[in-house]
């Protein structure tokens, strides 16, 4: 996409499609925000097949460079006498990355979705095809404790503190600053600890640090435990949930259901 604006103060857009289709939309007056429907510029698009766009208006009308898919420059200019007319393309013996096709970038391999435990040592090295040169690789939104280097070796170890599911996008950028990118989905999960007869509040501090969520407790009459012990928890010690599930502990009141002290050693 390319935006310029001539001297009569009209603001237009041009815009090229993956086909190489160059279109292009005006205000309808200086200043509105009201534009023109989108119009073909070309009607015989095909033959340039242009991929990049450029715009400038260095004596009060606009000017569009344009580059094919081969690397060849084009200029074409608007009309002195109606900014709404374009004249055709121009060839000028120029080329841009005369080594790579516009079309070249980077194809990044998708690592799959991934599910890995909290404190558990993660190392991922990321792939791509394509491309010229040295790839520089980004990663955004990885769960915490996990980076990436430029080489594309994600490593580190999962830490608590997020939410479970990360929608993680990868960049490959060639020596040429053409790139592409794939997402995929990083969970996080935890092995439920075993909490059964511990004191409430220890057990609740042990939940949290596993990376667990405390739901509201239930009290028990059943003299299972001692006063204020865990008796009960709503998911099995070491089964693997995703990190920030709520995990609800049933407590020891040390009462039966007739208000007398437990006989619990």
């Amino acid at each position: 996409m390319a935006v310029g604006c001539g001297a009569e103060g009209v603001v237009e857009i041009v815009l090229t499609d993956d086909d190489g289709r160059v279109q292009s939309s005006r205000q309808t007056s200086p200043g509105a925000s009201t534009w023109s429907a989108w119009r073909d510029l070309d009607g015989d698009w095909a033959r340039f097949t242009i991929r990049k766009l450029a715009m400038a208006a260095p004596a009060g009308w606009l000017h569009l460079y344009g580059a094919n898919a081969d690397g060849q420059v084009f200029v074409r200019s608007t009309q002195l006498g109606d900014p709404t007319r374009w004249g055709a393309w121009t060839p000028l013996p120029l080329t841009v990355r005369a080594t790579l096709p516009l079309t070249d970038a980077p194809q990044v391999t998708w690592p799959g979705d991934q599910q890995t435990l909290l404190g558990a040592p993660v190392t991922l090295q990321l792939l791509a095809t394509g491309g010229t040169g040295q790839i520089t690789w980004t990663a955004d939104s990885l769960p915490h404790g996990l980076t990436c280097t430029t080489t594309g070796l994600i490593s580190g170890v999962p830490a608590p503190g997020g939410p479970a599911l990360q929608f993680v996008t990868l960049t490959a950028t060639d020596a040429n600053l053409a790139s592409g990118s794939a997402s995929f989905t990083w969970t996080t999960a935890a092995q439920v600890p075993d909490l059964l007869g511990m004191k409430q509040a220890p057990a609740v501090a042990e939940l949290r640090a596993a990376g667990f969520a405390d739901g509201p407790a239930t009290l028990s009459n059943q003299c299972l435990g001692k006063a204020g012990s865990v008796v009960g928890q709503s998911h099995p010690a070491s089964t693997v949930l995703p990190e920030g599930t709520e995990i609800r502990l049933t407590v020891s009141t040390g009462l039966n259901n007739k208000g007398n002290a437990c006989d619990v050693q």
